[in-house]
């Protein structure tokens, strides 16, 4: 059996980190490794745990989530950032892309694009939540 896929969920709302957590925990091939609630914190334990992939809030109290994934991307190259958050607006998108995200999915997603995105993330695919698609299409156009 391959070796399980080492997630760290980050998020300000704990309540948010415990469903993710119990989702991935279904999965044989996937662990929850870690947590943080800041991108602060995020940055911290990323360099302590070295997740595989980091399911990455945008927008959070305490450092937020693009300066924590431009940082961790920069100094944990191996380290896969997925943006999982509610704002779904270009700028966001943008922001989260251009810091070095792997992949951009919108709250509401189904259980099972979520673990399709850690999956892909883990094989260094990227994955962007078709509801934002158009903003990145857009984006690339301009």
């Amino acid at each position: 059996m391959t070796e399980a896929v080492r997630v760290m969920v980050v998020d300000d709302i704990a309540e948010s980190r415990d469903i993710l957590r119990r989702a991935l925990a279904l999965e044989d091939d996937i662990e929850v490794v870690g947590e943080a609630d800041s991108g602060v914190e995020a940055v911290r334990r990323a360099e302590e745990q070295r997740p595989d992939v980091v399911l990455m809030d945008v927008r959070m109290p305490g450092g937020d989530g693009i300066a924590a994934t431009e940082e961790i991307t920069r100094r944990f190259p191996g380290v896969q950032v997925i943006a999982l958050t509610a704002h779904d607006d270009e700028a966001s998108v943008r922001e989260m892309l251009t810091a070095g995200a792997a992949g951009y999915l919108v709250k509401g997603a189904s259980v099972d694009d979520l673990i399709a995105a850690v999956r892909r993330a883990s094989a260094g695919e990227a994955l962007v939540d078709r509801r934002v698609l158009p903003h990145v299409l857009e984006e690339l156009r301009t």
